[in-house]
């Protein structure tokens, strides 16, 4: 499992624990869909044969979301030093969530015209905008808008991150 035996990991932090005994590595905790509980025994699998002698699943568990997704949207807006780092917010992004944002947007200083798609947080756009600053903009679902706010906090190392009050989502089309 990546990252250190007395840390959380670093995907799915302390929902999930892993215990190493007498070469059976058990998994335990909660993960939000089937494709990471998948993904997380795909990753715990790589260490058989290194210390490893089996996986032990059965205490991994779906949890079945009470919120409905596709009902609201969220914007989230993320500020960083210069759009390099935005970019590379923004990849982070796209690799570490099962979930793509419904539109995602890096606003700079060489289009401050763009700001005004910030609605009421405006002025704290064109403030980041005039220190040089670029600016992530995201429109995700709304059920995964507390997880992504976070990813954006506090492994993307953003300056400051606002979350945008829901609103009804945009429909995908078929």
């Amino acid at each position: 499992m990546a990252g250190a035996a007395d840390r959380p990991h670093p995907e799915f932090g302390d929902k999930i624990s892993a215990r190493l005994h007498r070469g059976l590595l058990q998994l335990s905790g909660e993960v939000s869909s089937a494709k990471d509980c998948r993904d997380l025994i795909e990753e715990a699998a790589l260490l058989v044969g290194s210390g490893v002698d089996d996986v032990d699943a059965r205490r991994l568990r779906v949890v079945r979301r009470e919120d409905r997704p596709g009902v609201l949207d969220q914007r989230l807006l993320s500020a960083y030093r210069n759009r390099k780092l935005a970019e590379f917010a923004r990849d982070f992004l796209s690799e570490h969530r099962h979930e793509e944002p419904r539109s995602i947007k890096i606003i700079d200083p060489e289009h401050p015209g763009q700001a005004g798609l910030a609605g009421d947080f405006e002025p704290e756009v064109r403030r980041a905008l005039e220190a040089g600053q670029a600016v992530l903009m995201l429109r995700v679902d709304e059920t995964d808008a507390f997880e992504l706010r976070e990813l954006l906090d506090e492994e993307t190392r953003s300056l400051w991150t606002i979350a945008m009050p829901p609103e009804p989502a945009i429909r995908r089309a078929p």
